[in-house]
């Protein structure tokens, strides 16, 4: 090349019009390739008039195949369910172009209750449309309330299964109990007017028991009762059931009245105290109310308050001491329902809505005693 001529200008030209350029040794490159005889589509070199070596289509044909192995499955997220309720499950699949593409077989779930029990085992998903199955379950009321898991397999295609899961919580109908009086006429004559409430979303068949005991530590159904009788019944969501409960006692005395209120592995109770005979009373306490998780002791609080005051600890919406279940039941029975609520410590956050927000202030509070509420 010229060294007094622009190199920038002048390599390009210098270079495909050289007349002595051979393949090897730099010829004319475009000439030689299409003149040559013994030219291939691959080899392992660019000798022969190769135009690729072979590693650049192998190299090629690797990443088109991890590209085909791309299939992603999504399934829907469902935090929580009230027993009796209807659960429901979609999945989405995408191929590795991310389009919705149906599976090569119809994808199938299991489903865990709180016990690890199968309730349901490969059963079949309904496809609502491309790319798209759906299962659904109905929850009976007496369902094992706690952590539930989904597990869903489905076949994007033939011989490659993908899996996925999800967590959800299922609770139960929590119930307010409260013993308005307890009236003594005799040994033989003593009469308890009770109110059951539904504080759930989904009518209910409970379970309650009652009983007299002389010591208020004393649980019902222990076999030491002075009294003890049980019953059940439906209850429709929101509803009271007023009734009347008898009972009788060996001698006079100052007894105490309990009564008992199953739903799911919980339950919430209420007791008062009264007397037979000529007998002076201690000071009878206001009505109150327990609720304790299965396994655990009863806790005693108070059965009925307009607003949260303070000493309250938001999260512990039942006052027992512990964030758990049970309180996570009361906040969804009043989930998005409008103010004045029943438990007004349900709005934990005191915004007159009981929702998410609320919800994640609860469960950044689970396993504790709850934080000492402030009213505004």
């Amino acid at each position: 090349l010229s060294a007094s001529t622009s190199l920038a200008l002048t390599i390009p030209t210098n270079v495909w019009n050289a007349t002595t350029r051979t393949l090897t040794s730099f010829g004319t490159l475009a000439a030689d390739v299409w003149a040559s005889v013994t030219r291939t589509l691959t080899g392992s070199s660019l000798s022969s008039g190769s135009l690729a070596t072979l590693s650049d289509v192998q190299t090629a044909t690797s990443s088109l195949v991890s590209q085909l192995s791309g299939w992603t499955v999504t399934m829907s997220d469902q935090s929580a369910l009230q027993a009796g309720k209807t659960y429901r499950t979609k999945i989405t699949i995408l191929n590795a172009q991310g389009v919705a593409t149906n599976a090569a077989s119809t994808p199938t779930v299991t489903l865990y209750d709180a016990d690890r029990n199968v309730v349901v085992s490969n059963v079949s998903m309904t496809n609502i449309g491309t790319g798209i199955y759906e299962y659904t379950y109905l929850t009976s009321s007496g369902s094992s309330q706690g952590v539930w898991e989904t597990v869903a397999s489905t076949e994007v295609t033939s011989g490659k299964t993908l899996t996925t899961n999800d967590y959800w919580i299922v609770s139960g109908s929590p119930a307010q109990v409260i013993i308005n009086s307890v009236t003594a006429n005799s040994q033989s004559d003593i009469s308890a007017s009770v109110t059951i409430t539904n504080e759930g979303l989904a009518g209910y068949e409970y379970q309650y028991a009652w009983c007299v005991v002389t010591d208020i530590n004393n649980a019902c159904g222990g076999g030491d009762d002075t009294y003890y009788a049980s019953a059940a019944k439906f209850i429709n969501a929101g509803a009271d059931f007023n009734t009347n409960l008898t009972a009788t006692v060996p001698s006079d005395g100052t007894y105490y009245f309990k009564l008992l209120v199953y739903f799911g592995t919980e339950r919430s109770g209420s007791s008062r105290s009264f007397t037979v005979g000529a007998v002076t009373p201690p000071p009878s306490p206001q009505p109150t109310r327990d609720t304790s998780g299965g396994g655990g002791g009863a806790a005693v609080l108070q059965a009925v308050s307009t607003t949260c005051k303070d000493g309250d600890r938001s999260g512990d919406l039942n006052n027992d001491g512990k964030v758990n279940l049970v309180d996570f039941s009361i906040l969804l029975a009043f989930w998005g329902t409008s103010p004045p609520f029943r438990n007004p410590c349900s709005d934990i956050n005191q915004d007159r809505k009981v929702n998410m927000v609320d919800f994640s202030i609860l469960f950044a509070q689970w396993g504790t005693t709850g934080v000492p509420y402030n009213p505004k």
